[in-house]
């Protein structure tokens, strides 16, 4: 492994670089999810990029500015650096490796990627668990509040109160307000651009998509079929003309929770998604 500081006009960004063993097969640059996420997601990024290794692919892990090790805070984090920055990473990379660049995007981190595709021109992108869009995923960031209030209930009246505090939040957001959030300062300008944002992209910018949904074995032990959110999208996807391949994993949802434990395979299918597309 390498870590590095990429610098930048607004600051360093912290990027870890796994090189491919051998002749590489691909360039994967890693988005990670928003916030928290990013955080209980980050292991489970590094062992899947390990496994990607062994099976031939260069991996680059960033952290966007104002998150991670990456110089700033997140009350400064602007979704239009991000998008500038990861042009940037992609370069880096493609000095360095001699191989199709894949964008890989976990969960917000796919927004991310298809907001940049037509700048980037990658050969195809990589999206675990994909957030269809921004507005979802600023919804979930908000219940944290939810989870710390409850905590601190002592009094019981916090059942009563969660749909107000959830509202007082939007409100202080569609007033041009910061709002502080599981340690974290969201501003009102990041809130409202994430909550645009959606996973629709040119077709002729990805034209390829490996995509991995993440599901619990069901009571009798078999794995269920994708979510029908994310079917319907990736028959959306062929009707645009996209290469999909898709698979179900049998993973927990690691970015939820500190202390999931590692699931093995993961940066294998990966590989072995992207190989079939490119084959």
């Amino acid at each position: 492994m390498e870590p590095f500081y990429l610098p930048t006009p607004e600051g360093r960004i912290y990027g870890l670089h796994l090189p491919a063993n051998g002749t590489p097969r691909g360039a994967l640059l890693w988005l990670p999810p928003f916030a928290e996420e990013a955080h209980c997601a980050r292991r489970h990024l590094v062992a899947a990029a390990r496994e990607c290794q062994a099976e031939g692919f260069s991996s680059l892990l960033i952290d966007p500015l104002g998150t991670g090790e990456s110089d700033d805070d997140f009350a400064s984090a602007r979704w239009d650096v991000w998008c500038r920055h990861v042009g940037l990473a992609a370069g880096w990379l493609r000095e360095r490796v001699s191989a199709p660049l894949w964008l890989a995007g976990v969960r917000a981190g796919n927004l991310l990627a298809a907001d940049v595709a037509a700048q980037v021109m990658p050969a195809g992108l990589l999206c675990w668990q994909p957030a269809m869009d921004g507005r979802t995923v600023l919804d979930s960031f908000l219940r944290l509040k939810l989870a710390s209030t409850w905590a601190a209930d002592a009094g019981g009246s916090f059942a009563g109160n969660a749909a107000s505090i959830l509202a007082d939040l939007r409100d202080e957001l569609a007033a041009g307000r910061s709002v502080d959030v599981a340690g974290f300062t969201l501003s009102a300008e990041l809130a409202g651009v994430l909550a645009s944002r959606g996973m629709s992209w040119a077709v002729d910018c990805a034209p390829r998509l490996a995509c991995l949904e993440f599901r619990s074995l069901q009571t009798d032990g078999v794995l269920p079929p994708h979510s029908p959110g994310l079917a319907r999208q990736c028959d959306n996807w062929r009707s645009q003309g996209v290469q999909v391949l898709s698979e179900v994993v049998a993973a927990p949802q690691f970015w939820l929770q500190h202390e999931a434990p590692l699931t093995p395979g993961l940066g294998r299918a990966s590989a072995a998604l992207i190989g079939k597309l490119a084959a």
